[in-house]
């Protein structure tokens, strides 16, 4: 969590039909040389940082949801030959879903296999974010032109997967589903 800079806050607290506020001022660390411009781009960096776990966090549920569609249809038509061009398509569909999750989050690392060493593995993109964020957090100090330019790395990374996603939703997903109303079978969510 990125720490607040030094100055005066309003803080409110909420319970149920109850609201009260009050007024905080955050002081500066003592020990801490940093200036405030150090301060502001050590936050902004945090925030940067956290937005991009957000978005990462929500385009892997997004797959991950469309895959558990795909799973559902795959279990509704198996064995039946009127679909087997719907399961193949299907397949291939789960398959590039799997690919692009993969760049995003290692799968070997949940169920069955999470017991394994992950030192095994390369770090994916969500794990990526979060140890920058990590290392680059707790110091009132301004981040390193490194882990500026590492974050400026993994956004590149970001975009281009939110991009990928937003390619595959639009063309291989939508024929998919046109595919699915031709054959009178609902739409799998994306």
């Amino acid at each position: 969590r990125p720490f607040a800079i030094p100055g005066r806050y309003r803080v409110r607290l909420t319970a149920g039909a109850e609201q009260r506020s009050a007024e905080l001022e955050v002081l500066q660390d003592p020990a801490s040389t940093a200036s405030a411009a150090d301060m502001h781009a050590q936050l902004e960096l945090q925030l940067q940082l956290r937005e991009m776990s957000d978005s990462t966090s929500e385009l892997i549920n997004r797959i991950e949801w469309t895959r558990r569609g795909l799973g559902d249809l795959e279990e509704r038509v198996r064995g039946d030959p009127v679909y087997a061009e719907i399961a193949e398509v299907g397949e291939e569909l789960a398959q590039a879903l799997i690919d692009l999750e993969m760049e995003l989050f290692d799968l070997r690392l949940t169920g069955g296999s999470a017991r394994q060493d992950t030192i095994r593995w390369p770090r994916r993109l969500w794990a990526k974010i979060a140890s920058l964020a990590g290392y680059s957090a707790g110091s009132d100090d301004p981040p390193t032109e490194s882990m500026r330019e590492i974050g400026d790395i993994y956004r590149v990374q970001l975009e281009a997967h939110l991009r990928r996603w937003a390619e595959m939703a639009a063309d291989d997903i939508a024929d998919f589903n046109r595919l699915l109303a031709e054959r009178g079978l609902p739409p799998i969510i994306s």
